[in-house]
């Protein structure tokens, strides 16, 4: 086997181990409000309409200690036609000084799945300073789907 056979075959299996490891590390059911160094979610889910065909992912936190000044708060909601791809959501704290933000509305999802939300708090020179990370499983029953529209693929 000649040596660009040889590279191109490592980083393929470089690659394809990387992606793996990244679905190993996606919960395979219901996961628990998580905590970081500013945030504990308070709640996360998936928003289905009868009418819409469409879904929406939202997640409200709440500060477990006061924001930097001037930070903003960047969320990423997976986008599943292309988990590569994020939802970007640029939001602030509310009057009760909680977090409640939502993704766009998606016209397809998976089911039985977990879907990434990544809040990351940015400050002063675009500088990250801090990332929350929660995932939100998704499961509709298919005796429940009948009375929605929305694209539900297994």
């Amino acid at each position: 086997m000649n040596l660009s056979l040889r590279l191109l075959t490592a980083v393929f299996s470089f690659l394809v181990g990387v992606n793996a490891l990244a679905d190993e590390s996606r919960p395979s059911g219901p996961s628990k409000p998580t905590h970081s160094e500013y945030f504990v979610s308070v709640g996360a889910g998936v928003i289905q309409n009868r009418e819409d065909p469409t879904s929406t992912f939202v997640i409200a936190l709440a500060p477990n200690k006061p924001l930097p000044p001037n930070s903003t708060l960047l969320i990423e909601f997976e986008n599943p036609s292309n988990p590569e791809s994020p939802f970007v959501v640029v939001d602030k704290l509310d009057e009760k000084g909680e977090l409640h933000a939502r993704s766009p509305k998606v016209d397809r999802i998976y089911n039985k799945r977990a879907y990434l939300v990544r809040t990351k708090l940015i400050g002063e020179g675009q500088k990250i300073l801090s990332i929350h990370d929660q995932w939100i499983w998704f499961e509709l029953p298919k005796e429940l789907r009948n009375g929605y529209a929305t694209n539900i693929v297994d």
